[in-house]
């Protein structure tokens, strides 16, 4: 895969960018996100992309200087397509003499970013090819050309022999899932070699061939995700076996290699077959297949592996999560109630299940919480970025994560963030709970309640209850209700004013309702209270 980086100081533009077309399909894999030059030209030095897709206005450092700045480092040969809302020849001029591959006005055309990406995607494959001296690379590359149907015949039958695999063999493409990021490419490959041997040398089952050959070398797909193609055996192309029976034999085959690379690697791995498919130029349709596997690995119970026929015909969806889903966990996260918050996020996990959700629904899902949980730490005067998991839980979407790895690291963010709420409101107390208490004191008159007062100052009305009982020995109704009548009384000692008057004065919306709360106060009733002093005087 030729991975992208895409650069632009607007998230929703990127997020855009990465849904507007399926990437894969193409022979691409977003890698990499950039908000600015100056970091993209960092994660260029690092990431080496093949494509970096950058806007031309930003801040910090333009998509122009970023591209003049990459072009002079030696040994990064990228290919650079810009974007941008002005139509404007200068620029357009500027990012010719820089060897732009194209220069896309907004709002993108997904059919004209489509053909750019289809004839770049030709001349990356050709450039690898080129480049690639060793036979692992030249295997890799042909691969993707088998993949994206790019490549000929005379290509394709070398690589065969080289392989020790037949052109016109019946083949499988499995994509495997490591969801480690410390693992890479050579532990796999070579993981992969150490269990097709063992399970070579320990199967009794005469069908099972006993060449460790028949085994595509493992190719690098995006990061944590890899591409592997079984060459099925002899007898299960031509020796009278049902499909039914066929199909049997590569699922166990598929259980063995998950279960061995899983206890090999020391991390979960997790597999997604395409169709059979016969021939080495139709590997095409078992790729797509497998990929469309992989988009149900969230609405599936997570398991070892996943063939495509258990998914085919089932439905994904694109919708929403209810506000009740992040009603509730943002409750249980201000109270900072770590059961609530771990039974939150699994009642979303298990409708991402139930409503058979795609990835990018999924994206939306994770993503609306993370917003919702870092604007109430803004407002809270507190950096969400200092959190040790805000990072992991940004970028997820970069990484290979099954659904059961997803939900631990969004836990794990949730309960982090709930520990940083609940120190920042400890902070916040200290002098805040004072505060609180004089705009009581100020606006006791008006319809307030602890509910309104809470959402005032950011705070869960909850906590708030209990850190003003605790910080003054009373109730805070009780304190309010102390204030209205200690003012009632003074208005009824001091003027001639109506008791309907004196009720909306003090912040009660209903005279009688105050008449009853004077009497439990005072055991009598306002006018009983003024004609009492009537006598006195």
């Amino acid at each position: 895969m030729h991975k992208v980086l895409l650069v632009d100081d607007e998230v929703f533009v990127r997020k855009g960018l990465c849904n507007l077309i399926e990437w894969e399909e193409l022979g691409f894999v977003v890698a990499g996100e950039a908000e600015n030059g100056e970091d993209a030209l960092k994660q260029i030095i690092d990431m080496q992309p093949d494509l970096v897709i950058t806007d031309i206005r930003m801040p910090l450092m333009d998509g122009l200087e970023l591209i003049r700045r990459a072009v002079e480092i030696p040994g990064l040969d990228p290919s650079f397509i810009l974007i941008s809302g002005y139509n404007d020849f200068a620029y357009a001029k500027q990012a010719i003499q820089f060897g732009v591959l194209d220069y896309i006005l907004k709002p993108i055309d997904d059919a004209e970013l489509r053909s750019t990406l289809q004839k770049l995607a030709c001349t990356l494959s050709r450039k690898k090819l080129t480049q690639n001296a060793r036979e692992q690379q030249l295997a890799d590359s042909v691969m993707e050309a088998l993949i994206h149907g790019t490549a000929d015949e005379d290509a394709v039958a070398a690589v065969a022999s080289a392989l020790d695999v037949k052109m016109d063999g019946e083949y499988c493409y499995v994509v495997i899932e490591v969801y480690d990021r410390a693992v890479g490419y050579k532990e796999i490959a070579a993981a992969v070699k150490a269990v097709c041997k063992a399970n070579c040398d320990t199967e009794n089952d005469a069908r099972m061939p006993r060449d460790t050959d028949r085994f595509v070398p493992v190719y690098e797909q995006s990061d944590g995700r890899y591409g592997l193609l079984l060459a099925l055996p002899p007898a299960q192309a031509g020796a009278g076996l049902t499909r039914s029976a066929a199909d049997q034999l590569l699922d166990d085959r598929l259980g063995g290699l998950a279960k061995g690379l899983t206890q090999a690697l020391g991390t979960p791995v997790a597999l997604f077959a395409g169709l059979t498919v016969n021939g080495l130029f139709n590997i095409r349709r078992s790729y797509q297949t497998a990929a469309e596997t992989v988009k149900h690995k969230y609405a599936e119970e997570q398991r070892p592996y996943i063939h495509y026929k258990e998914i085919s015909g089932k439905p994904l969806h694109e919708r929403m999560l209810s506000d009740a889903f992040y009603d509730r966990l943002m409750e249980q996260l201000e109270e900072n109630n770590a059961e609530g918050c771990r039974d939150a996020v699994r009642s979303m996990f298990d409708s991402f299940r139930k409503d058979r959700l795609d990835p990018s629904a999924v994206w939306s899902a994770i993503h609306r919480g993370m917003i919702a949980i870092i604007r109430v730490i803004q407002e809270m005067d507190g950096n969400a970025q200092q959190l040790a998991s805000f990072q992991a839980v940004k970028d997820w979407e970069h990484r290979s994560m099954g659904a059961r790895e997803l939900e631990e690291l969004f836990q794990g963010f949730v309960a982090e963030a709930a520990e940083c709420i609940s120190l920042l409101r400890q902070e916040q107390s200290k002098g805040g709970i004072e505060k609180i208490r004089k705009y009581i004191e100020t606006n006791y008159s008006d319809n307030i309640s602890l509910k309104t007062i809470a959402a005032h100052f950011y705070m869960n009305p909850v906590y708030l209850g209990q850190l003003f009982r605790k910080t003054y020995g009373v109730y805070f109704n009780d304190f309010l209700l102390s204030l209205r009548m200690g003012e009632a009384k003074k208005l009824l000692r001091l003027t001639d004013m109506r008791m309907y008057e004196i009720a909306s004065k003090v912040g009660f919306q209903n005279a009688d309702y105050f008449v009853a709360q004077f009497v439990k106060q005072e055991g009598m009733t306002p006018k009983e209270y003024r004609n009492k002093l009537i006598q006195k005087a």
